[in-house]
């Protein structure tokens, strides 16, 4: 064991077990580089608001674990371990500090009373290696990366918080889960912010993310007490598959196809309770048809590319295919409603429109908006109920 108490800075090369080191010294500094694994004892590693530096693992493999804490108050801690695992876990708050940096080949896994991190797992290509941040409060990410393993990130465990950040969340083909307990997550600094296989987002309140993922779950103001005003925005780069996107009551917006050729599709629940909901598709289809009522809301707002087929339980709707971009005469638009319907405006380029309603109980099928096909059929129907379109001339528009 390196015990170690000093008024001033100390730097030391190691070849020991364990660490416990107090740097009294107000900003006085503490760096430890240490050849193989090495132990955080349980008398702590302290400094007076000074930048704390540990390397294990500078000539052998060997895990930077233990129950201590590293404490360096507002100064800054950085941990790098290049042939081995950083597991500090034991405790809540086991890293105290301003800015947090964690590199190591293989696993990254803290508990963290910190401002800000950027973090990376799995640096040597350990594709198996993951990363998990567990943040008391309110956490900035500078950055957060693996080479394919999953990166979990929650913050908001003990006390009112943001998780934010300009830093990209990236790993690779691997998954992301980022939950807040108490407050929002907001990543849309810039276009794909987070990338990953399966994205999986929780907050209290308001999610906003930029992504290039392949599926994604999320729910704003669903956990903990509740939010019924937060909303859930979410900007896509290719395609997206929904697992499920949930507010208690907020509204949801989804763009996909920012950045390509894509599908805006899933087999999961898109429910805003009484909120509207917007969906987009710059550069391909909407295919929400796997389940009844798969889309829930009040006002549906809908536009892409190619087709867009819908299964709902809203209030109204306004929904274009083939009309935004470069157009797409072929595009259609496909409709299925559990019970009445108002309709806002429904356009395709030529492709036919379909529209069921009173799938689910007695309804009506009406609105103030113009339905138009241009050259394309017209198919509209109600199971339960009747239709109503004369609230304006050539309120209908197509060939059939």
């Amino acid at each position: 064991m390196l015990f170690r108490s000093a008024a001033s800075t100390s730097t030391f090369s190691t070849n020991v077990s364990t660490l416990v080191a107090n740097v009294t010294g107000a900003g006085q500094t503490l760096t430890v580089t240490e050849d193989n694994g090495l132990v955080i004892g349980g008398g702590n590693v302290v400094t007076n608001n000074g930048a704390v530096s540990i390397t294990a693992g500078n000539g052998g493999n060997g895990t930077l674990n233990g129950s201590g804490v590293i404490s360096a108050g507002t100064g800054s801690v950085t941990l790098a371990n290049p042939n081995g695992a950083i597991t500090l876990n034991a405790v809540n708050n086991q890293i105290v500090g301003g800015a947090l940096s964690a590199s190591a080949r293989d696993s990254v896994t803290v508990n963290t009373s910190v401002a800000s991190i950027a973090a990376a797992a799995g640096n040597a290509g350990n594709a198996a290696a993951n990363l998990t941040v567990n943040e008391a409060t309110g956490l900035t990410i500078n950055g957060a990366t693996s080479a394919g393993g999953a990166i979990a990130i929650t913050s908001g465990l003990f006390g009112a918080s943001n998780l934010n950040g300009p830093g990209v969340i990236n790993a690779a083909t691997g998954n992301v889960a980022l939950r807040n307990n108490s407050g929002a997550i907001v990543l849309n600094n810039q276009p794909g912010q987070i990338v990953g296989n399966v994205l999986t987002v929780d907050a209290l309140d308001t999610v906003d993310v930029t992504s290039k993922v392949t599926t994604i779950n999320a729910t704003a103001g669903v956990i903990g007490a509740g939010n019924a005003a937060a909303s859930l925005t979410v900007n896509e780069l290719t395609g997206l598959g929904i697992a499920g996107a949930t507010t208690t009551g907020g509204p949801i917006s989804i763009n996909s196809g920012l950045g390509g050729p894509s599908t805006l599709t899933g087999g999961g629940l898109i429910n805003a309770v009484t909120g509207n909901v917007s969906l987009r598709n710059a550069s391909g289809g909407i295919a929400f048809n796997a389940v009844n009522n798969q889309i829930v809301g009040n006002v549906l707002t809908a536009d892409a590319l190619d087709s867009v087929s819908v299964n709902t339980s809203v209030g109204s709707l306004g929904i274009t295919a083939g009309v935004i971009g470069a157009g797409n005469a072929t595009a259609s638009i496909t409709v299925n409603e559990s019970t009445g319907l108002g309709i806002n405006g429904v356009s395709s380029n030529g492709g036919p429109i379909v529209i069921n309603s009173g799938l689910g109980g007695p309804s009506n099928l009406t609105g103030g908006g113009v339905i138009n096909a241009v050259t394309g059929a017209v198919t509209l129907r109600n199971a339960n109920g009747g239709i109503t379109f004369n609230a304006v001339s050539n309120q209908i528009i197509g060939t059939v």
